[in-house]
């Protein structure tokens, strides 16, 4: 049992591992339309 949830977390750890750049770069993305959108609302008031 123990094993099992050994191997099941390293899965989770390398499933992690491989979908964290793409995590970044959207966290980035969204920053950057989320502060494009408070200059646009800011310059609209």
């Amino acid at each position: 049992m123990a094993a099992a949830a050994a191997e099941q977390q390293q899965f989770y750890l390398l499933l992690g591992n491989l979908l964290s750049p793409d995590n970044v770069v959207r966290k980035q993305a969204e920053t950057d339309m989320f502060e494009k959108f408070e200059t646009c609302v800011a310059l609209h008031k």
